[in-house]
């Protein structure tokens, strides 16, 4: 009779042991919580640079859920707001672009932690760009990597609130650089509206700075500069949010900072009159804004801004200006982005499709709407593949897949960099024999005057090890069921 209790008894340990064990790697798999990396300062003979990605808008789609609270810009209690916060903190939905968790968090990029630490794409699209980086003539540069983390919410309000926590946690990390005498240059990549939260501590900070961002009249947006000033009147001191939870504890004044951004690249920004403005502010000391003609979703948000569309370059602000009798800031340098363009005899981008015989094609939407080749736009990056891990079933024809744009920023830095005065340009990113090329030539009407070449065996190499992260079907088909369950949070809350 013992030995059948202790039987038994050993049975029921085995099979909670199995149920405990089945339970972890199945219902814990996306809530493992990525590992943050350590300052190291002890070089300080050395130049150091932060190099921070700062992600677009999160769950955008479910802004549709409640368009006139979006419209108002008053999120508060709302379905949309609800949902987006539970999907925020689930790290499903961090597999495939440079998203870690709310803040300033720093990380160690890396093509093989996935198992030990969990399935985040920042670790391998990091250690892509780190290994680009590493391709410049700088070998005594020490890169420290970020991502800040914000709400991703489709809300004007939202993106100020989400620059005041961004320029505060700036401000105390750059100290703790220059408390071991380091002045740290900084790289910021920003994608989507991550950029306009950018272009909010432009802003911000010409304001602390007391600057005026344009003499034009009509340039600065002044109810957008007015919501910034009535903001920063509201703060409270820092000691006073000092025993605040989450967030609210980056809720301050912000110090007026010591340091500028030395490059600031955007990827398909949607370029709106209550950011746009900020491109003046001193805080930039170069900025890249890249768009492609490919890109459907930045010219879509008519939602989240008063003038009910999107742009996809400067113009608003280039008309006003040229009316003055000036130009966009020098610093500014608008791209846009193609890829595997062939170069005709006269050294212009001619389209592959165009070669073959494409020629435009008649329809009652090219009637409406102005002619266009639809073939070559599929040539062009797609708002997802500036930042995304894309993975397709005709991968291996593409030039970069399953790699994002962004791994090869500081590529199109150095494309661009002997030819300064060009600040209008469109750059192709073509296979050329044993070479990745970004070639460089004048926006529309000029030939290539630039290009810059990367290995294509190094680019080959940071491709099959980007493989190694596509996600299986199992964990692809969590989506639909993650989504439901995060609505159901939402609606509950």
């Amino acid at each position: 009779m013992r030995l059948k209790i202790l039987f038994f008894i050993s049975l029921l340990l085995l099979l909670g042991g199995a149920a405990g064990w089945w339970y972890w790697h199945v219902h814990t798999r996306s809530k493992i919580v990525s590992v943050p990396a350590e300052l190291q300062l002890d070089k300080v003979e050395k130049t150091h640079r932060i190099v921070l990605f700062v992600h677009g808008t999160f769950g955008s789609t479910l802004g549709l859920l409640d368009v006139p609270s979006v419209m108002r810009d008053n999120l508060r209690g709302s379905l949309y707001a609800k949902t987006a916060r539970s999907m925020r903190k689930d790290n499903f939905f961090f597999s495939s672009q440079p998203l870690l968790h709310r803040g300033l968090v720093p990380f160690e990029p890396s093509f093989d932690v996935r198992e030990s630490i969990g399935f985040f794409a920042a670790y391998p699209i990091g250690k892509a760009l780190q290994t680009v980086f590493e391709q410049r003539a700088t070998p005594d540069e020490i890169r420290h990597y970020y991502s800040f983390g914000w709400s991703g919410l489709l809300s004007q309000q939202k993106r100020r609130q989400e620059a005041i926590r961004l320029l505060n946690e700036l401000n105390a990390e750059v100290a703790k650089f220059k408390e071991r005498g380091i002045t740290p240059q900084i790289t910021v990549l920003c994608h989507s509206h991550g950029g306009n939260l950018l272009l909010n501590v432009g802003a911000l900070v010409s304001i602390l700075r007391c600057e005026r961002l344009s003499t034009v009249t009509g340039v600065e947006n002044a109810a957008a500069l007015e919501e910034l000033k009535v903001s920063l009147a509201r703060l409270p001191e820092r000691d006073v949010v000092a025993d605040f939870k989450g967030q609210k504890k980056l809720d301050y004044r912000p110090d007026v900072p010591s340091w500028n951004i030395n490059e600031c690249m955007f990827f398909g920004t949607p370029v709106q009159p209550e950011t746009d403005f900020a491109i003046g502010s001193s805080l930039f000391e170069s900025m890249y804004h890249c768009y492609s003609l490919a890109d459907r979703v930045q010219p879509s948000d008519w939602i989240s801004t008063s003038r009910y569309y999107s742009e996809q370059r400067f113009d608003r602000i280039e008309k006003l200006l040229n009316a003055a009798g000036k130009k966009l800031p020098q610093k500014l340098v608008q791209i846009r982005l193609m890829f595997d363009r062939a170069i005709s005899d006269d050294g212009k981008f001619v389209s592959k499709a165009s070669l073959a015989g494409g020629g435009k094609k008649f329809s009652l939407w090219n009637v409406l709407v102005g002619e266009f080749d639809s073939k070559p736009l599929d040539e062009d990056p797609t708002h997802k593949e500036f930042w995304f891990l894309v993975f397709s079933k005709n991968i291996d024809q593409h030039v970069i897949k399953p790699l994002p744009v962004v791994v090869f920023a500081p590529c199109i830095i150095d494309a661009l960099k002997p030819s300064c005065e060009h600040v209008d340009v469109d750059l192709n990113i073509a296979h050329r024999g044993e070479a990745l090329c970004f070639e460089v030539a004048d926006h529309k009407k000029g030939s290539v005057f630039a290009s810059h070449a990367l290995s294509f065996d190094v680019v080959h190499r940071l491709r099959m090890a980007a493989k190694m992260w596509e996600a299986d079907a199992d964990f692809l088909a969590q989506e639909e069921s993650l989504l439901s369950q995060h609505l159901r949070t939402g609606r509950e809350c």
